[in-house]
């Protein structure tokens, strides 16, 4: 979610264990908990010309939190189902 609202500023990452008992490993863990009827889009304060929108508007109850305890890990985020194409773009621009 701060994906989408920072407009991908700030990147989630794909979680990886470090194997190697030499090497200090560090997680920081962030919450976010919207309203169930909030929708969210990234900020209008982060779009820029050199940063166009990135993510479509979608609902937290109704879009996202049904569709990402629904969808099966084939490869690819979750989060790249919410991604604008480069046609939808030019549309919105």
């Amino acid at each position: 979610m701060l994906e989408i609202v920072t407009n991908e500023i700030y990147k989630g990452i794909e979680h990886r264990p470090v194997l190697n008992p030499n090497k200090e490993r560090l997680s920081i863990a962030t919450f976010f908990k919207p309203k169930r009827d909030y929708y969210l889009s990234p900020a209008s304060s982060l779009i820029t010309p050199r940063n166009p929108v990135k993510f479509k508007q979608i609902g937290t109850d109704a879009d996202y939190f049904k569709g990402y305890f629904s969808h099966q890990l084939v490869g690819k985020s979750y989060l790249d189902t919410m991604r604008l194409n480069t046609k939808d773009e030019e549309i919105n621009t």
